[in-house]
């Protein structure tokens, strides 16, 4: 029974994180208003379980799903890298990992930016950034080797995630294609 339940679960995950990247490329052509659970379905090219056709209704969850998604890859294989480079300092894996993430969505740059700049007027997707930079700042801490703790280390995550949103910021409105520039910025922030 509990295998059972694994393997439904599984499945639910993969639907979900099937529609989120759909969504995430609906919007490289469409308005964030204009998608809806149709567009979302439409684009799928993955037979999905028929009872979960319901996730495509909540864009804000597919958006955090996939926003999660993204942040778990990064921080997973950046922390496979950092077990391999033990000469690395703390600054140089926080500055590694923000440059991972513009990487990682560079080429889903226009999605992103279309989120972005909806942030002030749709209060959903100004939390769904905030806690994504936020979750993004305290693994990336975890894993770079700080070893602050109680207040010092709630500080230090809320410097991280403002520095990570400037660079986000720059990064999202830069009509450059090469990033090298991020690295310039964040040592700059970061340090």
């Amino acid at each position: 029974m509990e295998l059972t339940k694994f393997f439904m679960s599984e499945r639910i995950n993969n639907d979900q994180i099937t529609l989120s990247h759909c969504l995430i490329d609906l919007l490289i052509d469409n308005e964030y208003e204009e998608i809806d659970s149709n567009l979302i379905l439409g684009k799928t090219q993955k037979q999905l379980n028929e009872n979960n056709l319901w996730m495509a209704d909540d864009k804000i969850d597919l958006l955090r799903v996939y926003f999660q998604f993204s942040n778990n890859t990064i921080i997973t294989e950046a922390y496979n890298d950092f077990k391999e480079d033990v000469s690395a300092t703390v600054n140089e894996k926080l500055t590694d990992i923000i440059i991972r993430k513009c990487e990682f969505h560079q080429k889903k740059k226009l999605s992103l930016k279309k989120l972005y700049n909806l942030r002030f007027s749709n209060f959903e997707i100004l939390f769904l950034f905030t806690s994504i930079i936020g979750d993004l700042s305290k693994k990336a801490l975890k894993i770079s080797g700080d070893e602050s703790k109680n207040v010092k280390n709630k500080l230090i995550i809320i410097g991280l995630a403002s520095s990570y949103s400037l660079i986000l910021n720059k990064w999202i409105y830069s009509t450059d294609d090469d990033i090298s520039y991020i690295m310039k910025l964040a040592d700059k922030y970061l340090n």
